[in-house]
């Protein structure tokens, strides 16, 4: 087993840049749903359209401004292992993406991300129907060990 030391804690999990993704990408689909049920979950990544790549795109620039922050404010501050998610995804999935023109064909052209899709549950009153699943790790591990923690840096810088 390889082990790579990181900076420090801050940079590794309350400024995981990466922690917007998912997210990211359930707010830009989920947020024009219309609460009717469908018939097979939806491509996650390979979903992905642009206005929600212009959403997480803004989360991105958001986050890398609390970096930028903390920084000016503690220039010996090591954040070096904290990336834009563009940079992280770039340098995690490399020759897998076919496309990494912009923030939108990087995530859709991820062969690494092929097929996998939106997390859903049954629809309670349609048989055979799909609604979206919200108590999921996306949204109940991302959202306070993540987006809230780096809301939360902000405030207090």
């Amino acid at each position: 087993i390889k082990f790579c030391v990181g900076s420090n804690l801050l940079s590794l999990f309350a400024l995981d840049l990466s922690l917007i993704i998912h997210p990211g990408l359930m707010f830009g689909k989920c947020s024009r749903w219309d609460g009717m049920p469908f018939d097979e979950a939806p491509l996650f990544y390979h979903g992905m359209d642009e206005f929600t790549a212009q959403i997480m795109e803004t989360m991105d620039g958001e986050a890398c401004g609390v970096k930028t922050t903390l920084l000016a404010k503690y220039p010996n501050l090591d954040l070096s292992d904290s990336q834009p998610t563009l940079q992280w995804l770039h340098d995690a999935y490399g020759d897998k993406i076919e496309d990494k023109s912009t923030f939108q064909s990087s995530f859709t052209t991820n062969a690494s991300y092929a097929g996998l899709t939106f997390p859903v549950k049954d629809a309670l009153d349609t048989p055979g129907k799909k609604v979206y699943e919200f108590d999921y790790r996306y949204l109940t591990s991302d959202v306070p060990y993540g987006l809230l923690v780096i809301k939360g840096i902000a405030e207090l810088v």
